[in-house]
């Protein structure tokens, strides 16, 4: 395995040229191939500190922590890198996933409230979470806005282990805790509320521990 090597220094200087005051988005363009598995993020972390942050948009980011933990060495490119606030993933383009699976990925809260303030809407009103072991389980979109869930990548500065369901982790703290997908792949907007694993075996399909839905009737 081995990675692309480009000169940023006169790619940098082309782009400061070419930023202006009314510049809102810089994009650079990596074609990904199997034997190159990251892109020179950390050389375009300076960009993203000096203006306000970069997008990272890899189906093979998904799958580069599960790489780094076999022992390959991987050039830092996620939220390693200090420039980098969010990380954008077409599931449904290169992962052969369903039409409207995607993920998108915030360093942190603060930053998350930007999708709001743009006046984006989730297509649908349902959530499908899908994770890699296959497991699947389904949460309203309204569940997961405004503060009330996340996807963890980490705990107090550290990833989180695989025991825990790392490096991506769905954490819905306010239902039962088999809504709170481990080993998270990808997020797919449903038209209607459709059951997961545990809810097509008799779990409940909402699951509020404060009025007991442990089971389908509860």
């Amino acid at each position: 395995m081995k990675q692309r090597q480009t000169g940023l220094g006169a790619i940098a200087a082309i782009i400061l040229g070419a930023v202006g005051p009314i510049t809102f988005l810089v994009v650079n363009a990596i074609v990904e191939k199997k034997d190159q598995i990251s892109p020179e993020t950390a050389g375009w972390s300076a960009f993203g500190m000096a203006f306000a942050g970069m997008i990272v948009g890899s189906l093979i980011g998904m799958m580069l922590p599960f790489v780094r933990r076999l022992g390959y060495s991987v050039t830092p490119f996620d939220f390693a890198v200090p420039g980098v606030t969010s990380i954008s993933v077409d599931l449904h383009k290169y992962g052969y996933a369903a039409k409207g699976a995607s993920v998108i990925l915030y360093r942190n809260a603060a930053l998350r409230r930007h999708l709001a303030a743009a006046g984006i809407e989730a297509p649908t009103p349902f959530i499908l979470a899908h994770s890699f072991d296959g497991y699947s389980t389904n949460v309203p979109v309204a569940d997961l806005t405004g503060g009330k869930a996340l996807v963890a990548l980490a705990y107090e500065g550290r990833p989180i282990p695989p025991d825990h369901g790392g490096p991506a982790r769905l954490l819905v703290p306010h239902l039962y805790f088999w809504k709170s997908a481990k080993w998270l792949s990808g997020l797919q907007f449903t038209q209607r509320d459709e059951p997961g694993f545990w809810e097509l075996r008799g779990y409940h399909i909402y699951g509020d521990p404060w009025r007991e839905q442990r089971f389908t009737g509860d």
